[in-house]
């Protein structure tokens, strides 16, 4: 499991935990002061090289060979805010220093990683399509030579007596095109009607052309 020890920015600790949160991912939030000499022995053994895991003030202590370990390790027990990188991570036996909301995709689990992939792909062609179909309409509708008025009377005429209710279903319909969502399958299907198109007009790549059809 991912577990992340972070400093006293209370700011930074809770918008990385909502990020890992709204992505399910499995983690162990710890405080700077759950760190003690044994805590940072294990650190220790996580990395080649303790060093990465402090700041640059503290560096001089790489060839301080006068102070003895136990010494050190309290100086930085003693000093956590002041000496270690937060926030610090630890996975899979790997420790990691400085980490920034940046970074935290990379604890991801792969399987995870490739469905919000897919995710974010149909996502993209699901706005696609809706560029493409607004896209298509503006060019079938200028081709009809139909004017927005007479276009509204047509797609609206039947939803209602009540005029109140007109004016919901045509705000409905422009919020759909501004937005450029796809509309409901009725909204469709009056539109092939009303320019005797078939579906996949509104739908194709290429800007279509009445003249073919």
């Amino acid at each position: 499991m991912l577990t992340i020890y972070f400093s006293d920015d209370i700011e930074q600790k809770n918008t990385m935990e909502n990020w890992l949160n709204n992505r399910q991912v499995a983690f162990l939030s710890c405080d700077y002061k759950d760190i003690d000499k044994d805590t940072l022995l294990s650190f220790a053994s996580k990395t080649p090289d303790f060093f990465i895991l402090l700041k640059p003030a503290f560096l001089r202590y790489k060839l301080d060979y006068k102070t003895t370990l136990s010494e050190f390790l309290e100086l930085v027990s003693n000093n956590k805010l002041k000496t270690l990188r937060f926030p610090i991570a630890v996975k899979d036996g790997e420790i990691f220093a400085d980490v920034g909301i940046e970074d935290l995709g990379s604890f991801i689990p792969r399987k995870q990683r490739k469905l919000e992939r897919t995710h974010i792909f149909a996502k993209a062609e699901k706005l696609d399509e809706g560029r493409r179909f607004w896209r298509n309409f503006e060019v079938v509708r200028k081709q009809s030579e139909l004017r927005w008025f007479e276009l509204n009377e047509l797609l609206f005429a039947d939803v209602s007596d009540n005029l109140g209710e007109i004016k919901k279903a045509k705000d409905r319909f422009f919020k759909y095109k501004n937005n450029k969502q796809i509309p409901p399958e009725d909204i469709i299907e009056k539109i092939q009607k009303i320019f005797l198109i078939e579906r996949f007009v509104l739908f194709q790549k290429s800007a279509p052309d009445l003249q073919n059809f």
